[in-house]
């Protein structure tokens, strides 16, 4: 066979490059290696029927590590071996609560008397893990993943973030390079704000040097230390976790969100979209005249921008600024006339300034849109009941009892009253009712 001109060129002018092997490695032969250091640990609290359940590894003859938040409010505790032995924890000898680390003490050395070594460096981004745990119970699963990445937390420091397969069971488990040394701990699997949760590819361990800076001091038995961290104790790492990255972007978290919203303001001043978004931040949190400043600032840069004059007229609204809601929420359906939710939260601004036939016109525009606005049927019977047609107001109330019972027995209420005449002023809690 002919090999091309072209080929011996190339081979003339690119330099060599040399492969990097994979390393050659067993994971069976690992798992075996590792495996009769890794226990079951099960953690009894009185006040509850059933122990907590999680994971610990040996590190010394006698000694295990595992997380401290699976003793919150126990008074007795036990590990399992993959021997089947059944091992009472003595207690304590070492506890940090920033890291929910603990050193456990069992009364009996396991007989094994299998050690996992502690890695002395951080393993690389990218770089094979392996843990080995009791996810849900199955006792001694491995999965496999990647680090991958060594994430800062605010102040805290670095935890390793890995995608091997962890479950509720699996607090505790070592994290294992390829030599079968542990470079992390597994941290709690979940939170209150279900930061991770079982099945996910993105976990969390504590790193190998903080686990080799715990250092064995005296023992402690549970039952003296069971009420220094009570039962549902939440790690404080976890809150770093809580806020690391944009992870608030994608749950709604606006309190977190609103300092991102305000640095974006900083960098870009003339963006009209991060304004608002800095608006509607303050207005979930609460933060009326702040969401105003911001919405207003928006338009100001973005005069046609339709959703922030309708959102500013919702703030208004909640102000009881309801002629600048008025005119806000007018600018909104100007400028947008098919924004329905817009159109529906007018009627309501329209009702509270008493004028009836444009409530009821812009009620009217909204339910044509999407029939099944509550608030807007609710505002369009409110106005027709001030102009006098009770009988529109009693069909807007019968339709509301299929789907908004609230809504309904609030106009019942007002179609029960003495009867309205168009100039009659009605009080404030007849009209009164919710933005959308």
């Amino acid at each position: 066979m002919q090999i091309p001109l072209a080929a011996f060129v190339l081979a003339a002018v690119l330099p060599a490059v040399p492969v990097q092997a994979e390393p050659t490695y067993s994971l069976p032969a690992l798992v075996a290696r590792a495996k009769p250091a890794v226990v079951t640990v099960l953690a009894y609290d009185p006040d509850k029927a059933l122990p907590s359940l999680g994971t610990g590894f040996f590190v010394a003859p006698g000694r295990l590590l595992s997380v401290r938040h699976l003793f919150a409010g126990a008074t007795r505790a036990e590990v399992r071996t993959v021997g089947g032995e059944t091992l009472p924890v003595a207690g304590l000898l070492a506890e940090e609560l920033a890291w929910d680390l603990a050193l456990v003490a069992v009364t009996t050395p396991a007989p094994s008397g299998e050690v996992l070594p502690l890695a002395t460096a951080l393993p690389a981004e990218g770089e094979r893990v392996v843990t080995l745990g009791c996810p849900f119970g199955f006792e001694w699963s491995v999965s496999e993943g990647l680090v991958s990445a060594l994430r800062e937390l605010p102040e805290t420091g670095v935890l390793l973030q890995h995608t091997a397969a962890v479950s509720l069971g699996s607090s505790g488990c070592p994290l294992l390079n390829l030599h079968g040394e542990v470079v992390g701990m597994q941290a709690a699997v979940t939170t209150g704000e279900k930061v991770l949760s079982a099945g996910q590819q993105l976990n969390f361990a504590v790193p190998c040097d903080r686990l080799v800076a715990l250092k064995p001091g005296n023992l402690r038995a549970l039952a003296e230390c069971a009420q220094e961290v009570p039962a549902g104790w939440q790690p404080p790492l976890l809150g770093g976790v809580d806020r690391a990255g944009l992870r608030f972007l994608t749950r709604d978290d606006f309190q977190a969100a609103t300092a991102f919203f305000q640095d974006a303001v900083k960098r870009t001043p003339n963006e009209a979209d991060a304004w608002f978004r800095l608006g509607l931040c303050h207005e979930k949190c609460g933060e009326a005249d702040k969401a105003v400043a911001a919405y207003k600032q928006a338009l100001e840069l973005d005069p046609n921008l339709a959703v922030a004059c309708n959102n500013l007229g919702v703030v208004y609204l909640q102000q009881g600024r309801t002629a600048d809601a008025v005119e806000a929420l007018s600018a909104a359906v100007r400028l947008k006339p098919d924004y329905t939710l817009a159109h529906g939260t007018l009627a309501e601004a329209l009702v509270k300034v008493e004028r009836y036939e444009e409530a009821a016109a812009e009620a009217k525009r909204a339910i044509a849109a999407d029939s099944k606005l509550a608030a807007a049927h609710y505002h369009l019977g409110v106005a027709l009941f001030h102009l006098g047609n009770r009988d529109g107001a009693r069909r807007e109330q019968e339709f509301l009892l299929g789907f908004d019972r609230g809504f309904a027995e609030r106009l019942g209420a007002l179609l029960g009253s003495a009867p309205a005449r168009r100039q009659e002023r009605q009080h404030e809690h007849d009209v009164d009712a919710p933005g959308e």
